[in-house]
Protein backbone atom coordinates (compact mmCIF):
# COMPACT_ATOMS: atom_id res chain seq x y z
CA UNK A 1 0.00 0.00 0.00
CA UNK A 2 1.29 3.45 -0.92
CA UNK A 3 0.32 7.02 -0.13
CA UNK A 4 -0.51 9.44 -2.92
CA UNK A 5 2.00 12.27 -2.97
CA UNK A 6 -0.76 14.84 -3.30
CA UNK A 7 -2.31 13.72 -0.02
CA UNK A 8 0.85 14.12 2.08
CA UNK A 9 1.05 17.38 4.07
CA UNK A 10 3.98 19.60 3.08
CA UNK A 11 5.66 19.30 6.48
CA UNK A 12 5.40 15.50 6.54
CA UNK A 13 8.26 13.41 5.18
CA UNK A 14 8.15 9.62 4.69
CA UNK A 15 11.55 8.20 5.59
CA UNK A 16 10.95 4.46 5.21
CA UNK A 17 9.28 1.52 6.99
CA UNK A 18 6.13 3.57 7.56
CA UNK A 19 3.10 1.83 9.09
CA UNK A 20 0.41 3.13 6.75
CA UNK A 21 -2.81 1.92 8.38
CA UNK A 22 -1.76 1.39 11.98
CA UNK A 23 -2.04 3.92 14.84
CA UNK A 24 -0.45 4.46 18.26
CA UNK A 25 -3.60 6.31 19.36
CA UNK A 26 -6.09 3.54 20.10
CA UNK A 27 -7.24 3.54 23.75
CA UNK A 28 -9.21 0.34 23.19
CA UNK A 29 -5.88 -1.38 22.46
CA UNK A 30 -4.23 0.28 25.49
CA UNK A 31 -2.29 2.71 23.29
CA UNK A 32 -2.48 6.42 24.08
CA UNK A 33 -0.23 9.42 23.40
CA UNK A 34 2.45 10.18 25.97
CA UNK A 35 2.06 13.40 27.88
CA UNK A 36 0.02 14.85 30.69
CA UNK A 37 0.10 18.09 32.65
CA UNK A 38 3.11 17.23 34.82
CA UNK A 39 5.25 16.11 31.87
CA UNK A 40 4.45 19.37 30.07
CA UNK A 41 5.35 21.33 33.21
CA UNK A 42 8.69 19.50 33.49
CA UNK A 43 9.33 20.20 29.83
CA UNK A 44 9.18 23.95 30.47
CA UNK A 45 12.52 23.63 32.28
CA UNK A 46 14.16 21.73 29.41
CA UNK A 47 13.23 23.93 26.46
CA UNK A 48 15.98 25.81 24.63
CA UNK A 49 14.47 28.95 23.02
CA UNK A 50 15.48 29.04 19.37
CA UNK A 51 17.12 25.61 19.56
CA UNK A 52 16.29 22.32 17.88
CA UNK A 53 14.04 19.70 19.48
CA UNK A 54 13.42 16.09 18.52
CA UNK A 55 10.23 14.45 19.83
CA UNK A 56 10.33 10.67 19.37
CA UNK A 57 7.00 8.86 19.45
CA UNK A 58 3.38 9.98 19.73
CA UNK A 59 2.82 12.77 22.28
CA UNK A 60 0.01 15.12 23.26
CA UNK A 61 -0.47 18.25 21.20
CA UNK A 62 0.36 20.20 24.37
CA UNK A 63 3.92 18.80 24.30
CA UNK A 64 4.54 20.07 20.79
CA UNK A 65 2.81 23.36 21.59
CA UNK A 66 5.07 24.18 24.53
CA UNK A 67 8.14 23.63 22.33
CA UNK A 68 6.71 25.78 19.54
CA UNK A 69 5.88 28.51 22.02
CA UNK A 70 9.62 28.81 22.78
CA UNK A 71 10.42 29.18 19.08
CA UNK A 72 12.19 25.82 18.92
CA UNK A 73 12.63 24.07 15.59
CA UNK A 74 10.70 20.89 16.29
CA UNK A 75 11.13 17.57 14.50
CA UNK A 76 8.73 14.76 15.38
CA UNK A 77 9.20 11.05 14.58
CA UNK A 78 6.11 8.82 14.30
CA UNK A 79 6.00 5.29 12.94
CA UNK A 80 2.28 5.51 12.12
CA UNK A 81 1.21 7.40 9.00
CA UNK A 82 -2.30 8.31 10.30
CA UNK A 83 -0.73 9.76 13.47
CA UNK A 84 1.93 11.58 11.45
CA UNK A 85 -0.60 13.11 9.05
CA UNK A 86 -2.75 14.28 11.95
CA UNK A 87 0.24 15.84 13.74
CA UNK A 88 1.46 17.53 10.56
CA UNK A 89 -1.92 19.18 9.98
CA UNK A 90 -2.28 20.27 13.62
CA UNK A 91 1.26 21.73 13.76
CA UNK A 92 2.25 23.18 10.38
CA UNK A 93 5.50 24.54 11.83
CA UNK A 94 6.70 21.11 12.95
CA UNK A 95 8.69 18.82 10.68
CA UNK A 96 7.08 15.39 10.96
CA UNK A 97 9.04 12.27 10.03
CA UNK A 98 7.09 9.06 9.45
CA UNK A 99 8.96 5.80 9.61
CA UNK A 100 11.41 3.73 11.63
CA UNK A 101 13.97 5.11 14.08
CA UNK A 102 16.81 3.58 12.06
CA UNK A 103 15.91 5.82 9.11
CA UNK A 104 16.50 9.09 11.00
CA UNK A 105 19.54 11.08 9.84
CA UNK A 106 21.70 11.89 12.88
CA UNK A 107 24.01 14.26 10.99
CA UNK A 108 22.35 17.30 12.61
CA UNK A 109 22.10 16.77 16.39
CA UNK A 110 19.44 18.33 18.57
CA UNK A 111 19.44 20.53 21.69
CA UNK A 112 16.57 18.55 23.23
CA UNK A 113 15.49 14.95 22.60
CA UNK A 114 12.24 13.84 24.25
CA UNK A 115 11.07 10.23 24.46
CA UNK A 116 7.97 10.36 26.64
CA UNK A 117 6.53 7.00 25.63
CA UNK A 118 9.66 4.85 25.77
CA UNK A 119 11.93 3.67 22.97
CA UNK A 120 9.68 0.64 22.40
CA UNK A 121 7.34 2.83 20.34
CA UNK A 122 10.00 3.89 17.87
CA UNK A 123 10.42 0.65 15.89
CA UNK A 124 8.22 -0.17 12.93
CA UNK A 125 6.89 -3.64 12.22
CA UNK A 126 8.45 -3.29 8.78
CA UNK A 127 11.85 -2.20 10.07
CA UNK A 128 14.74 -3.90 11.89
CA UNK A 129 13.77 -5.40 15.25
CA UNK A 130 16.41 -3.93 17.53
CA UNK A 131 17.07 -4.57 21.20
CA UNK A 132 16.20 -1.93 23.80
CA UNK A 133 19.82 -0.83 24.11
CA UNK A 134 20.24 -0.49 20.36
CA UNK A 135 17.16 1.71 20.09
CA UNK A 136 18.16 3.81 23.11
CA UNK A 137 21.66 4.26 21.69
CA UNK A 138 20.24 5.57 18.43
CA UNK A 139 18.13 8.07 20.38
CA UNK A 140 21.11 9.16 22.48
CA UNK A 141 23.10 9.68 19.30
CA UNK A 142 20.68 12.45 18.31
CA UNK A 143 21.69 14.60 21.32
CA UNK A 144 24.16 17.31 20.39
CA UNK A 145 26.94 18.81 22.50
CA UNK A 146 25.33 20.60 25.41
CA UNK A 147 21.99 19.02 24.49
CA UNK A 148 19.58 17.23 26.80
CA UNK A 149 17.86 13.84 26.68
CA UNK A 150 14.58 13.26 28.56
CA UNK A 151 13.74 9.56 28.45
CA UNK A 152 10.76 7.83 30.09
CA UNK A 153 11.28 4.13 30.78
CA UNK A 154 8.51 1.82 32.03
CA UNK A 155 9.18 -0.29 35.12
CA UNK A 156 8.05 -3.86 34.46
CA UNK A 157 7.71 -4.38 38.23
CA UNK A 158 5.71 -1.19 38.73
CA UNK A 159 2.60 -1.07 40.89
CA UNK A 160 0.42 -0.62 37.80
CA UNK A 161 1.59 -4.04 36.55
CA UNK A 162 1.54 -5.82 39.92
CA UNK A 163 -2.05 -4.73 40.52
CA UNK A 164 -3.30 -5.43 36.99
CA UNK A 165 -5.92 -8.13 36.62
CA UNK A 166 -4.42 -9.56 33.43
CA UNK A 167 -0.71 -10.42 33.43
CA UNK A 168 1.35 -8.58 30.79
CA UNK A 169 2.16 -11.83 29.01
CA UNK A 170 -1.59 -12.47 28.67
CA UNK A 171 -2.35 -9.07 27.13
CA UNK A 172 -1.41 -9.33 23.49
CA UNK A 173 -2.45 -6.60 21.09
CA UNK A 174 -1.43 -5.82 17.55
CA UNK A 175 1.41 -3.72 19.00
CA UNK A 176 3.09 -6.82 20.43
CA UNK A 177 4.76 -8.16 17.30
CA UNK A 178 7.98 -8.85 19.25
CA UNK A 179 8.50 -10.82 22.48
CA UNK A 180 7.95 -9.05 25.79
CA UNK A 181 10.69 -6.61 26.75
CA UNK A 182 11.03 -8.57 29.97
CA UNK A 183 13.07 -11.08 27.95
CA UNK A 184 15.43 -8.41 26.59
CA UNK A 185 18.64 -8.72 28.60
CA UNK A 186 19.75 -5.24 27.52
CA UNK A 187 16.69 -3.56 29.03
CA UNK A 188 17.42 -1.69 32.33
CA UNK A 189 15.48 -3.15 35.26
CA UNK A 190 16.00 -0.37 37.81
CA UNK A 191 16.46 3.38 38.01
CA UNK A 192 20.13 2.94 38.85
CA UNK A 193 20.68 0.61 35.89
CA UNK A 194 18.85 3.03 33.59
CA UNK A 195 21.11 5.91 34.61
CA UNK A 196 24.19 3.73 34.17
CA UNK A 197 23.07 2.65 30.69
CA UNK A 198 22.44 6.23 29.60
CA UNK A 199 25.87 7.20 30.96
CA UNK A 200 27.33 4.48 28.76
CA UNK A 201 26.04 6.38 25.73
CA UNK A 202 28.30 9.32 26.56
CA UNK A 203 25.66 11.33 28.41
CA UNK A 204 25.76 12.65 31.98
CA UNK A 205 22.59 11.77 33.96
CA UNK A 206 21.61 14.67 36.20
CA UNK A 207 18.17 13.75 37.52
CA UNK A 208 16.08 10.61 37.87
CA UNK A 209 12.37 11.12 38.47
CA UNK A 210 9.78 8.55 39.61
CA UNK A 211 6.52 8.56 37.63
CA UNK A 212 3.10 7.45 38.94
CA UNK A 213 0.61 5.91 38.19
CA UNK A 214 0.83 5.39 34.36
CA UNK A 215 4.07 5.27 32.37
CA UNK A 216 2.51 7.09 29.40
CA UNK A 217 0.53 9.71 31.33
CA UNK A 218 1.91 10.21 34.83
CA UNK A 219 0.11 12.52 37.25
CA UNK A 220 2.89 12.58 39.86
CA UNK A 221 6.59 13.12 39.16
CA UNK A 222 8.83 12.77 42.21
CA UNK A 223 12.63 13.18 42.04
CA UNK A 224 14.42 10.17 43.47
CA UNK A 225 16.01 12.09 46.36
CA UNK A 226 12.70 13.73 47.36
CA UNK A 227 10.98 10.34 47.50
CA UNK A 228 13.03 9.40 50.57
CA UNK A 229 12.78 12.77 52.36
CA UNK A 230 11.29 12.02 55.82
CA UNK A 231 9.53 15.41 55.97
CA UNK A 232 7.68 14.68 52.72
CA UNK A 233 6.96 11.01 53.30
CA UNK A 234 3.41 11.34 54.65
CA UNK A 235 2.38 13.86 52.02
CA UNK A 236 3.87 11.82 49.18
CA UNK A 237 1.99 8.77 50.46
CA UNK A 238 -1.24 10.73 50.06
CA UNK A 239 -0.19 12.10 46.65
CA UNK A 240 0.73 8.72 45.15
CA UNK A 241 -2.27 6.96 46.71
CA UNK A 242 -4.61 9.61 45.27
CA UNK A 243 -2.95 9.26 41.86
CA UNK A 244 -3.68 5.52 41.76
CA UNK A 245 -7.17 6.07 43.17
CA UNK A 246 -8.08 8.46 40.35
CA UNK A 247 -6.40 6.40 37.63
CA UNK A 248 -8.02 3.06 38.47
CA UNK A 249 -11.33 4.11 40.05
CA UNK A 250 -14.10 1.75 38.93
CA UNK A 251 -11.71 -0.68 37.22
CA UNK A 252 -11.34 -4.32 38.21
CA UNK A 253 -7.83 -5.00 39.49
CA UNK A 254 -6.00 -8.00 40.90
CA UNK A 255 -5.37 -6.04 44.09
CA UNK A 256 -6.06 -2.55 45.37
CA UNK A 257 -3.03 -0.49 44.24
CA UNK A 258 -3.51 2.20 46.91
CA UNK A 259 -2.20 0.30 49.97
CA UNK A 260 0.72 -0.96 47.89
CA UNK A 261 1.54 2.58 46.72
CA UNK A 262 1.28 4.00 50.23
CA UNK A 263 3.43 1.21 51.66
CA UNK A 264 6.04 1.65 48.94
CA UNK A 265 6.47 5.34 49.71
CA UNK A 266 6.53 4.70 53.46
CA UNK A 267 9.18 1.99 53.07
CA UNK A 268 11.25 4.17 50.70
CA UNK A 269 10.65 1.60 47.97
CA UNK A 270 9.12 4.08 45.54
CA UNK A 271 12.02 3.66 43.12
CA UNK A 272 11.57 -0.11 42.94
CA UNK A 273 7.79 0.04 42.43
CA UNK A 274 7.36 3.25 40.42
CA UNK A 275 5.35 2.91 37.23
CA UNK A 276 8.20 4.45 35.23
CA UNK A 277 11.47 6.33 35.57
CA UNK A 278 12.30 9.54 33.77
CA UNK A 279 16.00 10.20 33.34
CA UNK A 280 17.36 13.60 32.31
CA UNK A 281 20.91 13.53 30.88
CA UNK A 282 23.14 15.92 28.95
CA UNK A 283 26.12 15.63 26.63
CA UNK A 284 29.17 17.58 27.86
CA UNK A 285 27.10 19.76 30.14
CA UNK A 286 24.83 19.76 33.15
CA UNK A 287 21.06 20.20 33.11
CA UNK A 288 19.99 21.30 36.57
CA UNK A 289 16.31 20.89 37.31
CA UNK A 290 14.48 22.63 40.12
CA UNK A 291 14.27 20.20 43.07
CA UNK A 292 10.52 19.82 43.14
CA UNK A 293 7.78 17.24 42.85
CA UNK A 294 5.01 17.84 40.32
CA UNK A 295 1.45 16.73 41.01
CA UNK A 296 -1.63 16.87 38.80
CA UNK A 297 -5.12 16.23 40.17
CA UNK A 298 -6.80 14.55 37.20
CA UNK A 299 -10.47 14.68 38.19
CA UNK A 300 -13.29 15.41 35.78
CA UNK A 301 -13.63 19.02 34.62
CA UNK A 302 -13.73 21.60 36.11
CA UNK A 303 -11.73 20.21 39.06
CA UNK A 304 -8.23 19.41 37.65
CA UNK A 305 -5.37 21.44 39.10
CA UNK A 306 -1.63 20.94 39.29
CA UNK A 307 0.90 22.08 41.84
CA UNK A 308 4.53 21.70 42.81
CA UNK A 309 6.22 20.72 46.08
CA UNK A 310 9.30 22.82 46.76
CA UNK A 311 11.58 23.48 49.72
CA UNK A 312 11.29 27.17 50.56
CA UNK A 313 12.07 27.57 54.25
CA UNK A 314 10.33 24.23 54.70
CA UNK A 315 8.31 22.18 52.23
CA UNK A 316 5.59 24.20 50.51
CA UNK A 317 2.94 23.69 47.87
CA UNK A 318 2.44 26.16 45.03
CA UNK A 319 -0.37 25.95 42.52
CA UNK A 320 0.60 26.05 38.84
CA UNK A 321 -1.75 27.24 36.14
CA UNK A 322 -5.28 28.64 36.65
CA UNK A 323 -6.13 29.80 40.17
CA UNK A 324 -9.75 30.84 39.69
CA UNK A 325 -12.37 29.41 42.02
CA UNK A 326 -14.54 26.78 40.31
CA UNK A 327 -17.95 25.40 41.30
CA UNK A 328 -20.42 22.75 40.18
CA UNK A 329 -23.73 22.16 41.89
CA UNK A 330 -22.99 22.23 45.63
CA UNK A 331 -19.22 21.67 45.41
CA UNK A 332 -16.57 24.41 45.36
CA UNK A 333 -12.81 24.28 44.77
CA UNK A 334 -10.39 27.13 45.38
CA UNK A 335 -6.93 26.20 43.99
CA UNK A 336 -5.23 29.06 45.85
CA UNK A 337 -6.04 27.39 49.16
CA UNK A 338 -3.34 24.81 48.38
CA UNK A 339 -0.59 27.42 48.48
CA UNK A 340 1.49 27.31 51.64
CA UNK A 341 3.36 24.92 53.93
CA UNK A 342 2.76 21.19 53.55
CA UNK A 343 0.78 19.95 56.59
CA UNK A 344 2.55 17.41 58.74
CA UNK A 345 0.74 14.73 60.72
CA UNK A 346 -0.62 11.19 60.78
CA UNK A 347 -3.53 10.35 58.41
CA UNK A 348 -6.65 9.98 60.56
CA UNK A 349 -7.91 7.02 58.52
CA UNK A 350 -4.65 5.09 59.04
CA UNK A 351 -4.75 5.90 62.75
CA UNK A 352 -8.32 4.61 63.13
CA UNK A 353 -7.63 1.48 61.07
CA UNK A 354 -4.60 0.67 63.25
CA UNK A 355 -6.67 1.04 66.43
CA UNK A 356 -9.36 -1.22 64.98
CA UNK A 357 -6.90 -3.91 63.91
CA UNK A 358 -5.41 -3.92 67.43
CA UNK A 359 -8.94 -4.34 68.90
CA UNK A 360 -8.22 -1.21 70.94
CA UNK A 361 -11.80 -0.22 71.78
CA UNK A 362 -10.77 2.36 74.46
CA UNK A 363 -8.32 3.88 71.98
CA UNK A 364 -10.99 4.00 69.27
CA UNK A 365 -13.44 5.59 71.69
CA UNK A 366 -10.92 8.26 72.63
CA UNK A 367 -10.01 9.00 69.01
CA UNK A 368 -13.61 9.12 67.79
CA UNK A 369 -14.75 11.22 70.75
CA UNK A 370 -11.90 13.66 70.07
CA UNK A 371 -12.91 13.78 66.39
CA UNK A 372 -16.57 14.41 67.25
CA UNK A 373 -15.62 17.12 69.79
CA UNK A 374 -13.40 18.83 67.19
CA UNK A 375 -16.23 18.73 64.65
CA UNK A 376 -18.59 20.28 67.21
CA UNK A 377 -16.24 23.21 67.69
CA UNK A 378 -16.64 23.97 63.98
CA UNK A 379 -20.44 24.23 64.28
CA UNK A 380 -22.46 27.44 64.73
CA UNK A 381 -24.86 28.22 67.57
CA UNK A 382 -27.51 26.01 65.96
CA UNK A 383 -25.19 23.02 65.76
CA UNK A 384 -24.73 23.22 61.98
CA UNK A 385 -21.56 23.24 59.87
CA UNK A 386 -20.98 24.64 56.41
CA UNK A 387 -18.27 25.08 53.80
CA UNK A 388 -15.10 23.06 54.25
CA UNK A 389 -16.25 21.83 57.69
CA UNK A 390 -18.79 19.56 56.00
CA UNK A 391 -15.99 17.66 54.19
CA UNK A 392 -14.32 15.88 57.10
CA UNK A 393 -13.84 12.31 55.92
CA UNK A 394 -11.06 10.47 57.79
CA UNK A 395 -9.18 10.08 54.49
CA UNK A 396 -9.02 13.89 54.17
CA UNK A 397 -7.70 14.69 57.65
CA UNK A 398 -4.32 14.56 59.36
CA UNK A 399 -3.92 14.23 63.12
CA UNK A 400 -1.69 17.07 64.31
CA UNK A 401 -1.16 17.11 68.08
CA UNK A 402 -4.68 17.39 69.58
CA UNK A 403 -6.43 18.70 66.49
CA UNK A 404 -7.08 17.82 62.86
CA UNK A 405 -5.89 19.45 59.62
CA UNK A 406 -7.20 18.90 56.10
CA UNK A 407 -4.38 17.84 53.75
CA UNK A 408 -6.24 19.29 50.73
CA UNK A 409 -7.93 22.53 51.89
CA UNK A 410 -9.01 23.54 48.39
CA UNK A 411 -12.38 21.75 48.64
CA UNK A 412 -15.52 23.30 50.10
CA UNK A 413 -19.29 23.13 49.68
CA UNK A 414 -22.30 25.42 49.63
CA UNK A 415 -24.27 23.01 51.83
CA UNK A 416 -25.10 23.58 55.51
CA UNK A 417 -25.90 20.46 57.53
CA UNK A 418 -26.13 19.45 61.21
CA UNK A 419 -22.71 18.59 62.59
CA UNK A 420 -24.11 15.20 63.60
CA UNK A 421 -24.82 14.40 59.94
CA UNK A 422 -21.30 15.43 58.88
CA UNK A 423 -19.83 13.17 61.57
CA UNK A 424 -22.18 10.32 60.57
CA UNK A 425 -21.01 10.61 56.94
CA UNK A 426 -17.39 10.38 58.10
CA UNK A 427 -17.95 7.38 60.37
CA UNK A 428 -20.03 5.65 57.72
CA UNK A 429 -17.13 6.05 55.29
CA UNK A 430 -14.79 4.57 57.92
CA UNK A 431 -17.19 1.64 58.42
CA UNK A 432 -17.29 1.09 54.65
CA UNK A 433 -13.49 0.95 54.49
CA UNK A 434 -13.27 -1.44 57.46
CA UNK A 435 -15.76 -3.91 55.97
CA UNK A 436 -14.99 -3.40 52.28
CA UNK A 437 -11.21 -3.68 52.58
CA UNK A 438 -11.46 -6.61 54.98
CA UNK A 439 -9.67 -4.97 57.92
CA UNK A 440 -10.09 -6.79 61.20
CA UNK A 441 -11.97 -4.87 63.88
CA UNK A 442 -13.63 -5.56 67.25
CA UNK A 443 -17.14 -6.17 65.82
CA UNK A 444 -16.87 -8.79 63.05
CA UNK A 445 -20.38 -10.10 63.87
CA UNK A 446 -22.03 -6.95 62.53
CA UNK A 447 -23.28 -7.65 59.03
CA UNK A 448 -23.96 -4.18 57.62
CA UNK A 449 -22.31 -0.78 57.31
CA UNK A 450 -25.17 0.94 59.14
CA UNK A 451 -24.88 -1.37 62.16
CA UNK A 452 -21.14 -0.74 62.42
CA UNK A 453 -21.71 2.99 61.94
CA UNK A 454 -24.13 3.03 64.90
CA UNK A 455 -21.50 1.34 67.07
CA UNK A 456 -18.83 3.84 65.99
CA UNK A 457 -21.28 6.66 66.59
CA UNK A 458 -21.86 5.36 70.09
CA UNK A 459 -18.12 5.47 70.77
CA UNK A 460 -18.11 9.07 69.50
CA UNK A 461 -20.93 9.99 71.89
CA UNK A 462 -23.95 9.80 69.57
CA UNK A 463 -27.10 7.67 69.74
CA UNK A 464 -28.22 6.73 66.22
CA UNK A 465 -30.82 4.14 67.12
CA UNK A 466 -33.13 5.37 64.35
CA UNK A 467 -32.47 5.71 60.64
CA UNK A 468 -32.94 9.48 60.25
CA UNK A 469 -29.34 10.62 60.81
CA UNK A 470 -27.84 7.81 58.72
CA UNK A 471 -30.32 8.51 55.92
CA UNK A 472 -29.27 12.17 55.92
CA UNK A 473 -25.61 11.08 55.84
CA UNK A 474 -26.29 8.92 52.76
CA UNK A 475 -28.11 11.83 51.08
CA UNK A 476 -25.15 14.11 51.81
CA UNK A 477 -22.65 11.63 50.36
CA UNK A 478 -24.78 11.16 47.24
CA UNK A 479 -25.06 14.92 46.66
CA UNK A 480 -21.32 15.52 47.07
CA UNK A 481 -20.35 12.58 44.87
CA UNK A 482 -22.85 13.66 42.25
CA UNK A 483 -21.42 17.20 42.24
CA UNK A 484 -17.85 15.89 41.94
CA UNK A 485 -18.61 13.50 39.08
CA UNK A 486 -21.23 15.64 37.37
CA UNK A 487 -24.03 13.07 37.77
CA UNK A 488 -27.62 13.67 36.74
CA UNK A 489 -30.49 13.66 39.27
CA UNK A 490 -31.42 10.14 38.18
CA UNK A 491 -27.84 8.93 38.64
CA UNK A 492 -27.66 10.56 42.07
CA UNK A 493 -30.88 8.80 43.07
CA UNK A 494 -29.44 5.49 41.85
CA UNK A 495 -26.25 6.14 43.82
CA UNK A 496 -28.30 6.91 46.93
CA UNK A 497 -30.05 3.54 46.68
CA UNK A 498 -26.71 1.80 46.20
CA UNK A 499 -25.17 3.51 49.23
CA UNK A 500 -28.17 2.62 51.40
CA UNK A 501 -27.84 -1.14 50.94
CA UNK A 502 -24.19 -1.68 51.87
CA UNK A 503 -23.53 -4.99 53.66
CA UNK A 504 -20.81 -7.62 54.00
CA UNK A 505 -20.70 -8.01 50.20
CA UNK A 506 -19.20 -4.58 49.56
CA UNK A 507 -15.64 -3.75 48.59
CA UNK A 508 -13.58 -0.73 49.58
CA UNK A 509 -14.34 2.56 47.77
CA UNK A 510 -12.36 2.92 44.53
CA UNK A 511 -11.09 0.19 42.24
CA UNK A 512 -12.66 -3.25 42.58
CA UNK A 513 -9.88 -5.72 43.24
CA UNK A 514 -10.07 -9.50 43.04
CA UNK A 515 -8.59 -9.73 46.53
CA UNK A 516 -11.31 -7.49 47.97
CA UNK A 517 -14.00 -9.34 46.02
CA UNK A 518 -12.68 -12.65 47.34
CA UNK A 519 -12.68 -11.27 50.88
CA UNK A 520 -16.26 -10.08 50.38
CA UNK A 521 -17.25 -13.56 49.18
CA UNK A 522 -15.59 -15.09 52.25
CA UNK A 523 -17.50 -12.70 54.52
CA UNK A 524 -20.77 -13.59 52.80
CA UNK A 525 -19.89 -17.28 53.05
CA UNK A 526 -19.20 -16.92 56.78
CA UNK A 527 -22.48 -15.05 57.20
CA UNK A 528 -24.30 -17.80 55.28
CA UNK A 529 -22.66 -20.50 57.42
CA UNK A 530 -23.77 -18.63 60.54
CA UNK A 531 -27.35 -18.42 59.25
CA UNK A 532 -27.28 -22.12 58.37
CA UNK A 533 -26.08 -23.00 61.86
CA UNK A 534 -28.76 -20.80 63.40
CA UNK A 535 -31.48 -22.38 61.26
CA UNK A 536 -30.22 -25.87 62.16
CA UNK A 537 -30.37 -25.03 65.87
CA UNK A 538 -33.85 -23.54 65.48
CA UNK A 539 -35.03 -26.63 63.61
CA UNK A 540 -33.66 -28.88 66.35
CA UNK A 541 -35.37 -26.79 69.02
CA UNK A 542 -38.62 -26.78 67.06
CA UNK A 543 -38.53 -30.55 66.57
CA UNK A 544 -37.95 -31.07 70.30
CA UNK A 545 -40.87 -28.87 71.24
CA UNK A 546 -43.10 -30.50 68.63
CA UNK A 547 -42.22 -33.91 70.05
CA UNK A 548 -43.08 -32.72 73.58
CA UNK A 549 -46.39 -31.29 72.34
CA UNK A 550 -47.34 -34.55 70.66
CA UNK A 551 -46.51 -36.43 73.85
CA UNK A 552 -48.75 -34.09 75.87
CA UNK A 553 -51.58 -34.42 73.35
CA UNK A 554 -51.33 -38.21 73.55
CA UNK A 555 -51.50 -38.11 77.34
CA UNK A 556 -54.57 -35.87 77.26
CA UNK A 557 -56.26 -38.14 74.75
CA UNK A 558 -55.44 -41.17 76.89
CA UNK A 559 -56.77 -39.62 80.08
CA UNK A 560 -59.98 -38.37 78.44
CA UNK A 561 -61.17 -41.98 77.87
CA UNK A 562 -61.16 -43.16 81.56
CA UNK A 563 -64.30 -43.61 83.84
CA UNK A 564 -63.16 -40.76 86.04
CA UNK A 565 -62.81 -38.41 83.08
CA UNK A 566 -66.28 -39.34 81.74
CA UNK A 567 -67.93 -38.82 85.18
CA UNK A 568 -66.13 -35.49 85.47
CA UNK A 569 -67.47 -34.34 82.11
CA UNK A 570 -71.02 -35.44 83.11
CA UNK A 571 -70.79 -33.61 86.43
CA UNK A 572 -69.55 -30.50 84.69
CA UNK A 573 -72.46 -30.63 82.21
CA UNK A 574 -75.02 -31.03 85.09
CA UNK A 575 -73.46 -28.11 86.95
CA UNK A 576 -73.73 -25.90 83.89
CA UNK A 577 -77.41 -26.98 83.47
CA UNK A 578 -78.25 -26.14 87.09
CA UNK A 579 -76.49 -22.78 86.76
CA UNK A 580 -78.57 -21.90 83.68
CA UNK A 581 -81.85 -22.83 85.42
CA UNK A 582 -80.93 -20.76 88.50
CA UNK A 583 -80.20 -17.75 86.31
CA UNK A 584 -83.61 -18.00 84.60
CA UNK A 585 -85.43 -18.31 87.96
CA UNK A 586 -83.66 -15.29 89.37
CA UNK A 587 -84.41 -13.27 86.26
CA UNK A 588 -88.18 -14.20 86.42
CA UNK A 589 -88.44 -13.30 90.14
CA UNK A 590 -86.87 -9.94 89.47
CA UNK A 591 -89.37 -9.16 86.72
CA UNK A 592 -92.37 -10.07 88.98
CA UNK A 593 -91.13 -7.78 91.77
CA UNK A 594 -90.85 -4.88 89.32
CA UNK A 595 -94.51 -5.41 88.15
CA UNK A 596 -95.76 -5.50 91.75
Amino acid sequence: MTVASGGVPGNLRLIGSEMLVWSDDEPQQQRTPAGGAVLVELLTELVRPGGRAFVAGLHDDAVLSVLEAESMQVTCLLRSYPDAAKAAKAHPGVEVLCGDLTKVDSAEPFDLVLVGGGVERLSSADGPQLSWQERAELVAGLVGVGGTLALVHENLLGIHRLAALTPPRGTRTDADWTPSDGFDATRPASARELAATVAGFGLEPSTTVLAFPHPQRPTALVPLDLAVDPQLKVHLQAVVTTAFDQAFDGQTMLMDPRPLASGAMRAEAGSALASAWLVVATREGQQTLTPRALVSDERTAPWPIRYELMHLDGWNRRVLGPRALVTRNVLVRDPQALDGPVPDGVPLLDHLIALGMHRDVPGLQMALAQFAAWASTRADANGRVSGADVLILPSELLVVDDTFVRWDPSWSTELTVPVEVAVARSLRYFATVLIGAGYSHPWPQLDSVDELTRVLGGLAGYDWGGDDVLRQAVDLQAKLTGAELGLTDAEIAELRVKLTGLDQGITAPGAESVQDLRAAVERLRAELDHEKATNKWNEKLLLGREKALRKAEGRVELLSGTFTARMGKLGLALARRVLDVARRVLRRNGEEQEEA
